[in-house]
Order: structure tokens, then C-alpha cells, then sequence
């Protein structure tokens, strides 16, 4: 594969900061892109970059098996209940018929009800004719969900897998955000910034798709995160080779404010440290999802009871410390 060096912090290329090698030689567990991979981070943003990253005629090959190809009907797991009746409760979206009372009482742990509203992003409900564009929608599925709320939605991603299934599920997509004249209430970028090679230009190009007033709203993996922390260069958040850059709150920060952007709101979330939890620490013993089916139901188990604790125990100390959750969410609007 063709790599391209990047010697640079791509967020603030005029000062040329080169900072230090922060990890070496770390693989692809999740989707199997061959090579092996290193970062770099700048000491004072703790902004965390790929070097080296491949190149532009790449980018198809490192993400032939991503997960944006796929589509899921979750409707009817117990999560997807929960969060139905806590948007019902607390936002007043549209509800589902029939919440058991073990459903009514877990929507009341705090960690279960931070996902549900970041599951509609905190957007408000009705939507009163408010249009939301999703850059880098993937397999759509956030996007059908808010169509059925009742917001004007539509999406752009380039890749060509993404698009099809868009298609097939009745979402206006395009592969280019230049093919859109429309200006939207909310521009969401939700686990893509991490994803492009020149975050600058991104967030300068997005501020054309915003109405007066209208907000952006960012998703992202934090690089000071507790679980990147702990896992370090198997940290599911770094996943090499596709998330070019790592955003720490400083470093989003100081795009967002080189952008044009003023901020509204900057937090972290522990709405990703189950999954994350699971898949760094696979990664910590060479093992793979696929793999790990073949062990022992035991095994398994008790490492989805050590995800769940690790979740619980992440929010309780990202209370304290609102800078240790795997996330972060942030919301911005134009100076």
C-alpha cells in the first residue's frame, strides 16, 4: 500500500509542529487493512495524527470491509427499547407500544439514559420542518431514524458501498458535499473528523452548508479518553489506518476557532466505553470478534460483565473529570 509521510500536525501546519512518536507498529483489529501503522502527538493539544497515512488512491482498499456496507434492523433489542421510552419520557419523541417495567427501570441508569439522548444527539423534538445533513452518513441507519421523527434529512459519503445502501433505504445521498446548494438547520459530523486528512479545510467547507444560525454538531474519539489510557496503542479509538487524526477537547477546540467556529458546548462521553472496552482489550490479546466466538461462553461473558463495568465506572469519574470519556461532543456554531 502507498503511504504518504506526515510530518505535521494537520491542524496547525503553519507552526510546523512535529511533536513525537507516540506509538509504532500497531495493526488493524478490526477491519484487517494489512500494514502496520504508527502516531504522533503534539505535547500541548494532545492532538494525536497517523504517520505515515496512505495515500488518496488508497483510501478505497482500507475501507473495503468497513462497517458503513453494512445495514441492522435494532428496533427490538432490549437497548433500543430503553432508549425509545427515555426519548418518549424525557425529549417526547414518538414512543414504541409496550415498555415492560424492566425497560421503565433501567431507563433510569445514568449511563444508559447519556446514550439515548446522544442516540438523537440531543436534537429537540418537534423538529418544526428543521433539515439536518449528515457528512459522512455511512450506512444511513441515523438518518432513517430521524426521517421517521419527522426531520427533513440527507446525507453525503464517498464511499460508493455507503451510497448504495442509502439508496436502497430511501435516503437522499451524494458522494460530494459540492453537489449540494441547500443549507441545512444542523450539519452533523459524527465519527468523521477523525477520518480526513485536512480537518481545517473540512470545517471550513461545511460552514457553506449551514443556515444563519445553524448549528454543527460533532462526534469524535477523544485522545485523552480513560480508555485510551489504559489500552494505549490498542485503544479502539485509533483505529489504524482510517482515523487519520485523534481530537483531544483542546484540539478540537483549536480547529474549530481556526475554522470561524464559535463553541456552544464541549464534553466528553462514556456512551462508547462498552464497546471500546471490548474491542481494545481483544486487541490487548491479539484476539479478534470472529475469534472469539469459538471460546468459551464463559469467556465471553465475563468479558461483556468487565465492559459494562468499565462503562459504569468511566461515567462515574468522567462526572469529575469531564475529560476522560471516550467521546467527545461538541456543538458549534459560525462567528
Amino acid at each position: 500500500m502507498k503511504t504518504d509521510n506526515i510530518e505535521f500536525s494537520p491542524i496547525d501546519l503553519e507552526r510546523k509542529i512535529t511533536g513525537r512518536q507516540l506509538y509504532s507498529k500497531v495493526q488493524d483489529a478490526s477491519f484487517s487493512a494489512e500494514g502496520y501503522w504508527g502516531y504522533r502527538v503534539d505535547e500541548n493539544l494532545k492532538h494525536i495524527w497517523l504517520n505515515p497515512r496512505p495515500s488518496a488512491d488508497a483510501f478505497e482498499s482500507i475501507y473495503a470491509n468497513y462497517y458503513t456496507h453494512q445495514t441492522s434492523d435494532d428496533s427490538r433489542t432490549l437497548l433500543r427499547r430503553i432508549i425509545s421510552y427515555i426519548l418518549c419520557r424525557d425529549k417526547k419523541y414518538p414512543g414504541l407500544p409496550n415498555y415492560s417495567m424492566i425497560q421503565k427501570a433501567l431507563s433510569f441508569v445514568p449511563s444508559i439514559r447519556e446514550h439515548a439522548y446522544l442516540d438523537v444527539l440531543n436534537l429537540p423534538y418537534p423538529p418544526n420542518g428543521r433539515s439536518i445533513l449528515d457528512i459522512g452518513c455511512g450506512n444511513g441507519m441515523f438518518l432513517v431514524r430521524m426521517q421517521s421523527y419527522g426531520w427533513k434529512v440527507c446525507g453525503v459519503d464517498p464511499d460508493v458501498g455507503a451510497l448504495k445502501n442509502l439508496k436502497s433505504v430511501g435516503i437522499e445521498a451524494y458522494s460530494d458535499l459540492a453537489d449540494i446548494s441547500e443549507k441545512f438547520d444542523y450539519v452533523i459530523l459524527s465519527h468523521v473528523i477523525e477520518h480526513v486528512p485536512d480537518p481545517i479545510a473540512t470545517l471550513k467547507g461545511i460552514r457553506s452548508a449551514l443556515r444563519e444560525g445553524g448549528k454543527l454538531i460533532i462526534v469524535t474519539p477523544n485522545s485523552c479518553s480513560l480508555g485510551s489510557k489504559i489500552f494505549k496503542g490498542c485503544w479502539r479509538g485509533l483505529e489504524p489506518p482510517r482515523h487519520f487524526n485523534i481530537f483531544s477537547k483542546d484540539s478540537l477546540k483549536f480547529s474549530l476557532e481556526k475554522s470561524g467556529y464559535r463553541i456552544h458546548e464541549i464534553t466528553t462521553t462514556s456512551r462508547l466505553a462498552r464497546g471500546f472496552f471490548y474491542v481494545s482489550l481483544l486487541t490487548f490479546f491479539g484476539m479478534k470478534k470472529i475469534e472469539l466466538r469459538k471460546q468459551n461462553m464463559v469467556i465471553r461473558n465475563l468479558i461483556k460483565v468487565c465492559s459494562y463495568i468499565f462503562q459504569a465506572l468511566e461515567f462515574f469519574i468522567n462526572k469529575k473529570n469531564s475529560n476522560l470519556g471516550e467521546e467527545i461532543f461538541c456543538v458549534s456554531t459560525i462567528k
